[in-house]
């Protein structure tokens, strides 16, 4: 059975990630309507120091343009570390949530006001509004990264 499921996995590798992301943004949002305030909160004093710019909002937009060109990349030109990516990216994200549900923690790092008023904020604006400063850390964005 073991080696059937191997088999058809690499027969189907888009098949196989669509799979464990749907299982993945399941447990995510599952864990986002359980754990609405954190337990902990995350913050130093250099969280103090760091200005609000909304021009980061393209570094965080950039994350999800190269998860997946890193994936598919890697699944035309490199079929072995392409599942090795899934394997670490995968693994560290059910991780993340298990950690997630343990230890609910946050940020309150977000300004009440903004100090410019621009296509930008807007953008931020966005972004706040449906996802939340809960569950950031271990982070998944930096994990997913740093494998990519």
């Amino acid at each position: 059975m073991p080696t059937r499921i191997c088999r058809w996995v690499t027969d189907h590798p888009i098949a196989f990630a669509l799979i464990f992301f749907v299982f993945y943004l399941i447990g995510f949002f599952t864990l986002e309507q359980l754990i609405t305030e954190p337990v902990y909160l995350i913050h130093c004093t250099l969280d103090d120091w760091i200005p609000f710019n909304e021009w980061f909002i393209f570094a965080y937009g950039s994350w999800f343009f190269l998860i997946p060109w890193a994936l598919i990349t890697l699944l035309r030109r490199d079929r072995s570390n392409y599942f090795y990516l899934c394997a670490v990216m995968f693994s560290g994200m059910a991780i993340c949530l298990l950690l997630y549900l343990l230890f609910p923690n946050g940020l309150n790092l977000r300004p009440v006001t903004f100090p410019r008023e621009n296509i930008f904020t807007d953008l931020v604006r966005m972004i706040y509004s449906v996802d939340t400063p809960t569950n950031v850390l271990p982070s998944i964005h930096v994990y997913n990264s740093i494998g990519a």
